[in-house]
């Protein structure tokens, strides 16, 4: 600016810088932008774009990039021969990109994402679990699909891409073997564990291979495999070495390998792999979100055939498919869209993040109605077999009982399941899935904490500290003011003796508040920023939980 008369025909402009204020707080769903590229530039020559100017990367600046954009400015100017600008001859202004309406919850993403870095931290430093490093979380709504949070840990600063990045960013980013760029919600693939069992129980219902009046008997072994397929109970550190008689609601609140493996053994492997796609595993969920999903995989006899060196199929294997592991496995939205149809009567609807998109004025541009993708059209009693079942998991005896301590499960009933995948020779990995009030599903909360252990220790105080977030649970009463000194015995300017029992309403949440991405300044190619709500401060996690299913 000093020299600009010494510099004729330069002229030095002040433009808008994208930022995201408060960092890597829901940095996989926003995803980043960065110049664009040559393939870039050459796939998109017929958009406007040109050399220098920012495109969305990934995440929703990806996928609603031609949203978001909004149409570059520039100035035209009548100069002399030496170059220097006689008058303006034309004047574009930018116009800012529109606006995304997004479904999710600040609330609820705010808390997930501490929720998960607290307990990750509290594993690492108090437990044997020192590898507690990554995991993921995903809420939705399984009357609508709409997605509440979304967090894929260890995550990035989006801000790192903007401008030119200090090789010393680049290498904690690109060089990070946990990898923070993937967005572990739709592209990690994970061994479901014992989340999966209630699909096992609906198969073998479904079949007519079990009734609720049959009865188990967990000795901590197969009664033909022996040592070879034990039940969980068998390493617990406490406590009996068995189970004892169960029926298949026993089962689910036990997590009993035993009662599975029987189930497994009846329906067969084909037969769970059915139900398996019945409930969309195997496949994306349809979420539009850059780079897209991971399909998971869902093993079966013609599978193995075709992609093992060893081609039969064993009753083992089936067994294992029964309780989540062996081949299978699932992404994390992919298990919450298993939990949303069984809390929602057997239909899923499509997850989304969008609810509309508007005009930097206000105008609505398009809107995103929810869509039922599938109605299984379960059976009500084979339902309420199963949600019975996921009910006791968290109450008195249940495997998650010990996470929900103190909760207020007679207002807020929640329906869940543990589960505890296993993959040598990596540490346990902790899975958790739910969804409340259990008679009136509100929200569906996955928790995936690799290496984190279990799911009632590991992932299930995560999702007891969203669920907190979410029906308000976690604000503390204000503190009431010291009330002057009243004569009780003489009355009040209304004539009654003056009370002080008044306490201030406590405001219950109601339906989820709509988020609005706002209409902010344009960069200079016209895209619109989205500042987002600073997170209260949440308590560190008060302890461990015991190392079960």
């Amino acid at each position: 600016m000093e020299e600009k008369f010494n510099l004729p025909g330069v002229e030095v402009e002040e433009v808008p810088v994208r930022s995201y204020p408060y960092n890597d707080l829901a940095c996989h769903l926003f995803g980043y932008i960065r110049e664009i590229n040559d393939q870039e530039l050459i796939a998109q020559k017929d958009k406007g774009y040109r050399l220098g100017d920012n495109i969305g990367k990934t995440g929703l600046e990806r996928t609603y990039e031609d949203y978001l954009r909004g149409v570059s400015g520039g100035k035209n100017f009548e100069v002399d021969i030496h170059g220097r600008p006689l008058r303006l001859l034309a004047n574009q202004e930018p116009i800012p990109g529109n606006n995304l309406h997004l479904t999710v919850d600040l609330k609820v993403q705010a808390a997930a994402e501490k929720a998960l870095d607290e307990q990750m931290a509290f594993l690492q430093k108090y437990t044997k679990w020192r590898n507690a490093k990554s995991g993921a979380v995903v809420a939705l709504d399984p009357r609508n699909g709409n997605i509440l949070a979304m967090v894929s840990k260890p995550g990035f600063d989006p801000n790192s891409f903007v401008g030119v990045m200090p090789q010393t960013v680049a290498d904690k980013i690109y060089r990070n073997p946990l990898h923070p760029l993937t967005n572990r919600t739709i592209q990690g693939e994970f061994a479901p564990g014992s989340t999966f069992k209630p699909i096992t129980v609906i198969s073998a219902l479904m079949e007519n291979k079990v009734t609720v009046k049959d009865r188990f008997y967990c000795s901590g072994y197969d009664p033909i495999y022996k040592k070879l397929f034990k039940c969980w109970i068998v390493d617990a550190t406490s406590g009996p070495r068995e189970h004892g008689q169960e029926s298949i609601i026993d089962g689910l609140k036990n997590s009993c390998n035993i009662v599975m493996a029987d189930l497994s053994r009846r329906v067969g492997a084909d037969t769970l792999a059915r139900y398996s796609r019945f409930f969309g595993l195997g496949k994306p969920t349809g979420l539009n979100l850059y780079p897209g999903e991971a399909s998971g995989l869902v093993p079966d006899p013609e599978w193995k055939r075709k992609n093992t060196k060893e081609k039969d199929w064993h009753v083992l294997e089936t067994m294992m498919f029964g309780i989540g592991q062996t081949y299978l496995t699932v992404t994390p939205i992919q298990l919450a869209e298993v939990y949303a149809a069984i809390a929602n009567h057997g239909k899923m609807y499509r997850p989304r993040l969008i609810s509309k998109i508007t005009s930097p004025t206000g105008e609505l541009v398009t809107r995103f109605n929810p869509q039922l993708t599938v109605d299984l059209q379960l059976s009500p009693e084979i339902l309420s077999v199963v949600q019975q079942g996921l009910t006791e998991v968290i109450g008195d005896g249940g495997t998650a009982s010990s996470a929900f301590v103190g909760f207020p499960l007679e207002k807020y009933p929640i329906a869940g399941k543990t589960g505890t995948a296993q993959k040598p020779p990596y540490d346990n990995s902790g899975v958790f899935a739910c969804y409340a009030p259990a008679n009136k599903p509100e929200i569906v909360v996955v928790i995936f904490l690799e290496q984190g252990g279990s799911g009632s220790g590991g992932a299930a105080p995560i999702a007891r500290k969203i669920l907190e977030a979410y029906f308000n649970l976690d604000k503390k009463p204000a503190p009431v003011a010291p009330a002057t000194p009243v004569d009780v015995t003489k009355p009040n300017a209304t004539g009654n003796s003056a009370s002080t029992d008044a306490q201030p309403p406590v405001k219950k949440q109601g339906s989820t508040p709509e988020v609005s991405t706002p209409t902010a300044p344009a960069t200079g190619n016209g895209r619109s920023t989205a500042p987002l709500v600073q997170p209260e401060p949440k308590p560190q996690p008060e302890s461990s939980q015991s190392v079960i299913d």
